[in-house]
């Protein structure tokens, strides 16, 4: 048994949502629920901590760092697509969907790591290097990753449905 393709009838590993009204091009996969759900409630909660909690020490970091407000805000509205995302897509029953967030999944993590590796960037500046920088980068890495192995998948599943036609 491979981990890309299940050993019986050769289709790409995953667990899937299939609903009968839904063709194989509608198919919704769950990948990496886990990884996913922790980049976004990570990212989510440093940045509550930041915004809310003023004696935290990522709030005192990056209120010294001076970094915009536009970036706190963005990271909570993506962070929230992610987060709806995954409830919807992965938990809720079939007939339920939210298929732009599906479908430009890969965009919204790169986006998470593209705040991370900024709030990061933002701690480097001001104070040289700080703990928080390490945690920040492994969120980053960690929503990259996600990103490309959803570029992957979804390249193996339409290589495999154009063999398959």
């Amino acid at each position: 048994m491979s981990l890309l393709h299940d050993s019986i009838d050769g289709k790409p590993a995953g667990r899937t949502r299939r609903s009968s009204d839904r063709g194989i091009g509608e198919m919704i996969v769950r990948r990496y629920v886990i990884a996913r759900l922790y980049v976004a409630l990570s990212i989510l909660m440093s940045v509550f901590s930041i915004i809310y909690e003023p004696i935290s020490i990522h709030s005192q970091a990056m209120s010294s760092a001076k970094l915009p407000d536009f970036l706190f805000f963005s990271a909570i509205v993506v962070c929230i697509v992610a987060l709806a995302d995954i409830f919807v897509n992965d938990f809720l029953p079939n007939k339920y969907k939210f298929k732009h967030a599906y479908e430009y999944r890969h965009i919204v993590y790169m986006f998470l790591a593209l705040i991370s590796f900024s709030l990061s960037a933002g701690l480097l500046i001001t104070y040289g290097g700080s703990i928080l920088v390490g945690r920040l980068w492994l969120d980053g890495l960690v929503a990259a990753l996600v990103a490309m192995l959803d570029i992957f998948a979804r390249h193996r599943e339409h290589s495999w449905r154009s063999s398959t036609h």
